[in-house]
């Protein structure tokens, strides 16, 4: 558990409607009993796209301990929804600089061989210089296996 920024929904203010839950691609958010209810830590990424949809103003972001978000266990439960909300979580997590979170999603897209979606033309040198990182990346994972395979020939 770490100190970080996630929802919080209020239950006595929300009226059930639902606006929450399809802009929270992440799957944080479900209707449970008639209310909105934050399902797991895990799945809450902390950027708050939900808080905008709501017309009672039930949710709020606050720090508190929590589990940290995972976006592998995110990118599950977004890759089911289709590719428009591969697109909408990937251009969300842009939008706020979240360039990690970013990589760690194009690595998952990648290893289930899922297209990965255009994004908006003002995003191109961001994702450029992320693809770039992640190729420089794998450079030099293959540099040190190929150190690791010639050091334990010598």
């Amino acid at each position: 558990m770490t100190k970080r920024k996630i929802i919080n929904i209020n239950e006595d203010l929300c009226n059930g409607c639902g606006n929450c839950v399809p802009n929270c691609p992440e799957g944080a958010i479900q209707m449970i009993d008639g209310k909105a209810r934050l399902i797991s830590d895990i799945f809450c990424d902390g950027l708050g796209a939900c808080i905008g949809e709501c017309p009672v103003g039930a949710i709020t972001m606050v720090e508190r301990e929590a589990e940290e978000y995972n976006e592998k266990k995110a990118m599950e439960n977004i890759i089911k929804q289709g590719e428009n909300t591969i697109k909408a979580h990937l251009q969300h997590l842009l939008d706020h600089n979240e360039l990690e979170y970013y990589k760690e999603a194009i690595e998952f897209l990648k290893e289930k061989n899922i297209k990965i979606p255009e994004l908006k033309k003002e995003n191109f040198f961001v994702v450029v210089r992320v693809q770039k990182q992640l190729i420089f990346q794998m450079k030099i994972k293959i540099f040190l296996k190929k150190k690791r395979v010639k050091d334990y020939l010598n």
